[in-house]
């Protein structure tokens, strides 16, 4: 019984921890590290196998002696016979991608590069220009597609409010140097889950995804040229700057 007790306390975690809106990293380790311990002190696993489990997958046949799962010996066996961390690798890279960006962020390490163009950057193409390789830059460094969207986002959009340009054009920029590059990027989510499922080397397909990098060429075209950008009516710039004074303020 007291088996079956120990066994509810890392779900008992998840839930309760879930109910008061905390943070999901720091209980999904907690309830991990609590699980190994009832595997290793209460069911008398050995610690290697413990880990072995958490890292590859694991296995039936790894059961301490005597443990005898009774009637329900094939369902148990198909449903805990999975995959570890090794199999979700994709997840895996997000998850460490994502906590360096966090690291990135806050010693302000990108802000700092993104103030640099920006002081160099005079016109509507160039400010295009330096959008492109922020985004370039941080999808570079921080391999995840939903950073390399957000951040240049947060750091480029008072500059485009205060030049008169709308934040449309800088969505569009974003996605062309984020989005879209992201899968022709070896070491980044997309591009390993890409070349995983394709079974195509990144490098191997990156000629023929013409769409991934020809957004870069093209959005360069269109800040020259002004074809395709959007401007700011007065009154747009006028609300707009009036709401990035709020955000200072708050």
């Amino acid at each position: 019984m007291e088996r079956a007790h120990a066994a509810f306390i890392p779900l008992l975690i998840i839930l309760i921890r879930s109910a008061w809106k905390k943070p999901t990293i720091p209980v999904m380790p907690l309830s991990s590290v609590v699980a190994m311990f009832n595997t290793v002190v209460i069911q008398h696993f050995s610690f290697a196998n413990a880990f072995n489990a958490i890292v590859n997958k694991f296995d039936i046949p790894v059961l301490p002696k005597g443990f005898n799962l009774g009637p329900a010996a094939k369902g148990v066996t198909s449903l805990l016979n999975r995959g570890g961390m090794e199999s979700m690798m994709t997840l895996l890279i997000a998850f460490c991608t994502l906590s360096f960006a966090g690291v990135l962020s806050a010693f302000g390490a990108l802000n700092k590069i993104v103030e640099s163009l920006l002081k160099i950057s005079k016109s509507t193409g160039s400010l295009i220009v330096v959008t492109l390789l922020t985004g370039i830059l941080t999808i570079s460094t921080t391999c995840n597609g939903q950073v390399s969207l957000l951040l240049p986002g947060e750091l480029l959009r008072p500059a485009y409010i205060r030049r008169g340009l709308h934040p449309c054009n800088l969505g569009r920029s974003i996605e062309d140097s984020g989005t879209i590059f992201e899968p022709i990027l070896p070491w980044t989510a997309a591009g390993a889950y890409m070349a995983a499922t394709l079974g195509v080397p990144t490098l191997s397909y990156m000629p023929w995804a013409t769409l991934c990098w020809t957004g870069v060429i093209f959005a360069t075209i269109w800040g020259y040229t002004g074809i395709g950008i959007r401007k700011l009516t007065p009154d747009e710039q006028k609300t707009m700057l009036a709401e990035l004074d709020k955000e200072k303020e708050a």
